[in-house]
């Protein structure tokens, strides 16, 4: 994925955080839980990527919400 979607993924889950500064120590591949964002943040991320996309997510694109990088991609699919 290019890395203006990378850039725009990190932004929505910045915005998503309650402290945004996490995204900051994660690379693109690490894992969002592990890397200290938990479940209920992961939920605000997913809903801005419903935003973003103007449709619900599949339930298969819900559980890859995984990385910067997993966000991107979805976000690269479009609608």
């Amino acid at each position: 994925m290019p890395a203006p979607a990378r850039s725009v993924a990190r932004e929505l889950i910045r915005q998503s955080l309650d402290l945004p500064s996490v995204v900051d120590r994660l690379d693109d591949d690490d894992d969002l839980a592990v890397g200290g964002i938990d479940s209920g943040e992961i939920v605000h991320i997913a809903l801005r990527c419903e935003a973003v996309l103007g449709r619900a997510l599949t339930g298969d694109e819900l559980g890859r919400l995984t990385s910067v990088g997993s966000v991107a991609d979805l976000l690269g699919e479009g609608p």
